[in-house]
Protein backbone atom coordinates (compact mmCIF):
# COMPACT_ATOMS: atom_id res chain seq x y z
CA UNK A 1 0.00 0.00 0.00
CA UNK A 2 1.55 3.49 -0.69
CA UNK A 3 1.96 5.86 2.00
CA UNK A 4 -0.28 8.80 1.87
CA UNK A 5 1.75 11.87 3.21
CA UNK A 6 -0.23 14.11 5.52
CA UNK A 7 -1.99 15.15 8.64
CA UNK A 8 -2.95 12.55 11.01
CA UNK A 9 -5.97 13.76 12.88
CA UNK A 10 -6.21 12.23 16.53
CA UNK A 11 -9.27 11.40 18.76
CA UNK A 12 -7.31 13.07 21.97
CA UNK A 13 -7.55 16.37 20.41
CA UNK A 14 -9.20 18.85 22.11
CA UNK A 15 -11.75 21.58 20.97
CA UNK A 16 -9.40 25.01 21.96
CA UNK A 17 -10.77 28.23 21.63
CA UNK A 18 -7.74 30.60 21.03
CA UNK A 19 -8.01 33.41 23.57
CA UNK A 20 -7.09 35.83 20.65
CA UNK A 21 -10.51 34.38 18.23
CA UNK A 22 -7.59 33.07 15.32
CA UNK A 23 -10.02 30.76 14.27
CA UNK A 24 -9.13 29.52 10.83
CA UNK A 25 -10.80 30.89 7.89
CA UNK A 26 -12.35 28.39 7.06
CA UNK A 27 -13.79 27.49 10.16
CA UNK A 28 -15.11 31.37 10.74
CA UNK A 29 -16.90 30.77 6.96
CA UNK A 30 -18.85 28.58 8.34
CA UNK A 31 -20.52 30.20 11.20
CA UNK A 32 -21.23 33.27 8.87
CA UNK A 33 -20.80 37.14 10.09
CA UNK A 34 -21.58 36.79 13.80
CA UNK A 35 -19.11 38.57 16.33
CA UNK A 36 -16.23 37.05 17.49
CA UNK A 37 -17.54 36.24 20.72
CA UNK A 38 -20.52 34.61 19.37
CA UNK A 39 -18.33 32.77 16.89
CA UNK A 40 -16.46 31.36 19.83
CA UNK A 41 -20.08 30.15 20.95
CA UNK A 42 -21.29 28.91 17.69
CA UNK A 43 -18.14 26.73 16.87
CA UNK A 44 -18.66 25.04 20.59
CA UNK A 45 -22.31 24.89 19.12
CA UNK A 46 -21.25 23.04 16.37
CA UNK A 47 -19.15 20.50 17.83
CA UNK A 48 -21.77 19.87 20.31
CA UNK A 49 -24.24 19.22 17.81
CA UNK A 50 -21.98 16.86 15.91
CA UNK A 51 -20.87 15.21 18.85
CA UNK A 52 -23.99 14.44 20.43
CA UNK A 53 -25.57 12.30 17.32
CA UNK A 54 -22.75 10.23 17.10
CA UNK A 55 -22.39 7.12 19.03
CA UNK A 56 -18.70 7.07 20.32
CA UNK A 57 -17.03 3.53 20.43
CA UNK A 58 -13.85 1.84 18.86
CA UNK A 59 -14.73 1.55 15.40
CA UNK A 60 -15.82 3.75 13.47
CA UNK A 61 -17.90 7.11 14.53
CA UNK A 62 -20.76 6.84 12.17
CA UNK A 63 -22.74 10.03 11.50
CA UNK A 64 -26.50 9.11 11.64
CA UNK A 65 -28.34 11.50 9.51
CA UNK A 66 -28.79 12.65 6.33
CA UNK A 67 -26.05 10.88 4.00
CA UNK A 68 -24.97 12.41 0.45
CA UNK A 69 -23.00 10.30 -1.51
CA UNK A 70 -22.28 7.84 1.68
CA UNK A 71 -20.82 11.38 3.35
CA UNK A 72 -22.69 12.71 6.32
CA UNK A 73 -23.69 16.16 5.92
CA UNK A 74 -24.63 18.61 8.48
CA UNK A 75 -26.64 22.33 7.85
CA UNK A 76 -24.52 25.17 9.32
CA UNK A 77 -26.20 28.70 8.94
CA UNK A 78 -28.72 26.76 6.44
CA UNK A 79 -26.01 25.21 4.27
CA UNK A 80 -25.05 21.50 4.05
CA UNK A 81 -21.29 21.09 4.92
CA UNK A 82 -19.84 17.04 5.17
CA UNK A 83 -19.07 16.23 8.81
CA UNK A 84 -15.83 14.52 8.30
CA UNK A 85 -14.37 18.11 6.71
CA UNK A 86 -16.09 20.27 9.50
CA UNK A 87 -14.66 17.96 12.32
CA UNK A 88 -11.17 18.27 10.45
CA UNK A 89 -12.03 21.97 10.79
CA UNK A 90 -12.44 21.76 14.15
CA UNK A 91 -9.63 20.03 15.32
CA UNK A 92 -7.18 20.71 12.80
CA UNK A 93 -7.82 24.26 11.70
CA UNK A 94 -6.77 25.57 8.35
CA UNK A 95 -6.94 22.66 5.76
CA UNK A 96 -5.02 24.74 2.96
CA UNK A 97 -5.77 25.30 -0.50
CA UNK A 98 -6.46 21.60 -2.72
CA UNK A 99 -6.31 19.63 0.26
CA UNK A 100 -9.19 16.91 1.01
CA UNK A 101 -9.87 15.01 4.34
CA UNK A 102 -9.77 11.65 3.27
CA UNK A 103 -10.61 8.96 5.62
CA UNK A 104 -8.33 5.80 6.52
CA UNK A 105 -10.76 3.50 7.36
CA UNK A 106 -12.79 4.36 3.80
CA UNK A 107 -16.07 4.50 5.18
CA UNK A 108 -17.62 8.06 4.32
CA UNK A 109 -20.17 8.21 7.03
CA UNK A 110 -17.07 8.10 10.00
CA UNK A 111 -16.55 10.87 11.70
CA UNK A 112 -13.97 9.40 14.22
CA UNK A 113 -10.88 12.16 14.18
CA UNK A 114 -8.14 9.12 14.43
CA UNK A 115 -9.91 7.70 11.10
CA UNK A 116 -9.23 10.92 9.27
CA UNK A 117 -6.46 12.51 7.35
CA UNK A 118 -5.40 16.06 5.23
CA UNK A 119 -4.27 14.54 2.00
CA UNK A 120 -4.23 16.58 -1.78
CA UNK A 121 -6.40 15.15 -4.32
CA UNK A 122 -3.65 13.09 -6.08
CA UNK A 123 -2.70 11.55 -2.72
CA UNK A 124 -6.06 10.51 -2.03
CA UNK A 125 -6.38 8.92 -5.12
CA UNK A 126 -3.36 7.44 -4.82
CA UNK A 127 -4.71 5.87 -1.24
CA UNK A 128 -7.80 4.54 -2.93
CA UNK A 129 -5.87 2.86 -5.92
CA UNK A 130 -3.53 1.22 -3.42
CA UNK A 131 -6.96 -0.01 -1.24
CA UNK A 132 -8.70 -1.29 -4.26
CA UNK A 133 -11.72 1.20 -4.58
CA UNK A 134 -11.11 2.59 -7.93
CA UNK A 135 -12.40 0.60 -11.11
CA UNK A 136 -10.07 0.59 -13.87
CA UNK A 137 -11.08 3.18 -16.45
CA UNK A 138 -13.37 1.60 -19.27
CA UNK A 139 -11.19 1.99 -22.63
CA UNK A 140 -13.09 4.09 -25.09
CA UNK A 141 -11.76 2.76 -28.28
CA UNK A 142 -10.93 -1.06 -29.23
CA UNK A 143 -11.58 -3.99 -28.29
CA UNK A 144 -11.54 -3.75 -24.84
CA UNK A 145 -14.09 -1.49 -24.66
CA UNK A 146 -17.43 -3.03 -23.39
CA UNK A 147 -19.76 -2.36 -26.30
CA UNK A 148 -17.46 -2.93 -28.81
CA UNK A 149 -18.33 -4.96 -31.46
CA UNK A 150 -15.93 -4.88 -34.45
CA UNK A 151 -12.64 -7.64 -33.61
CA UNK A 152 -9.77 -8.03 -35.49
CA UNK A 153 -11.52 -11.27 -36.84
CA UNK A 154 -14.70 -9.30 -38.37
CA UNK A 155 -12.05 -6.73 -39.33
CA UNK A 156 -10.23 -9.16 -41.45
CA UNK A 157 -13.36 -10.89 -42.87
CA UNK A 158 -15.00 -7.70 -43.88
CA UNK A 159 -11.79 -6.59 -45.88
CA UNK A 160 -11.83 -10.13 -47.22
CA UNK A 161 -15.71 -9.78 -48.56
CA UNK A 162 -14.69 -6.23 -49.97
CA UNK A 163 -11.92 -7.74 -51.90
CA UNK A 164 -13.32 -10.90 -52.99
CA UNK A 165 -16.67 -10.29 -53.40
CA UNK A 166 -17.13 -6.61 -54.48
CA UNK A 167 -19.72 -5.41 -51.72
CA UNK A 168 -20.44 -2.07 -51.66
CA UNK A 169 -20.38 -0.70 -47.80
CA UNK A 170 -23.81 -0.67 -47.50
CA UNK A 171 -23.81 -4.18 -48.42
CA UNK A 172 -21.00 -5.08 -45.75
CA UNK A 173 -22.56 -3.31 -43.21
CA UNK A 174 -26.31 -5.54 -43.76
CA UNK A 175 -24.24 -8.55 -43.83
CA UNK A 176 -21.85 -8.15 -40.74
CA UNK A 177 -24.33 -5.70 -38.87
CA UNK A 178 -22.15 -2.38 -38.53
CA UNK A 179 -22.94 0.90 -39.88
CA UNK A 180 -21.92 1.90 -43.31
CA UNK A 181 -19.28 4.77 -41.59
CA UNK A 182 -17.32 1.89 -40.13
CA UNK A 183 -17.82 -0.06 -43.46
CA UNK A 184 -16.32 2.72 -45.36
CA UNK A 185 -13.78 2.61 -42.75
CA UNK A 186 -12.60 -0.51 -42.58
CA UNK A 187 -12.17 -1.32 -45.91
CA UNK A 188 -10.08 1.79 -46.67
CA UNK A 189 -8.17 1.80 -43.46
CA UNK A 190 -8.98 5.01 -41.78
CA UNK A 191 -9.51 6.02 -38.41
CA UNK A 192 -8.98 3.45 -35.96
CA UNK A 193 -9.13 0.89 -38.25
CA UNK A 194 -5.76 1.74 -40.34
Amino acid sequence: MAAVSGLWVRDDFDLRFPEDGSFSSELMQLVGGAIRNEKAYMIGDVARRIWDRVTQGDGCWLWPGYLRNGYGVISIGGEPRYVHRVVALLYVGELGPGLEVCHHCDVGACTRPRHLFIASHAENMDDAKAKGRLRPPTPRYGVAHHGYRITDDLIAQVRQAREAEGLTQRQIATRFGINQSSAWNIYNRRGRFA
